[in-house]
């Protein structure tokens, strides 16, 4: 599911990438990192963190994403 958001994210967005602000922060299974979307001149476009949780397997099971206020011009 994850690849499936990640792909559709690149179609929408064509020449933008994600950036981790910070690394990531983790305790019990739970995680956030903040994060940054740059634009293909290396702008920002948005920034925001993402909270989320492994399951028993160590594999992503949950993702919730919040994007802060767009940048100003």
């Amino acid at each position: 599911a994850l690849i499936t958001h990640v792909a559709g994210f690149q179609q929408r967005y064509p020449g933008c990438h994600f950036e981790f602000v910070k690394g990531i922060d983790h305790h019990h299974g739970q995680f956030h990192f903040a994060w940054r979307m740059a634009g293909p001149d290396g702008k920002t476009v948005l920034t925001g963190r993402d909270f989320g949780a492994v399951d028993a397997a160590g594999q992503i099971c949950r993702i919730t994403g919040f994007f802060d206020a767009p940048q100003q011009a």
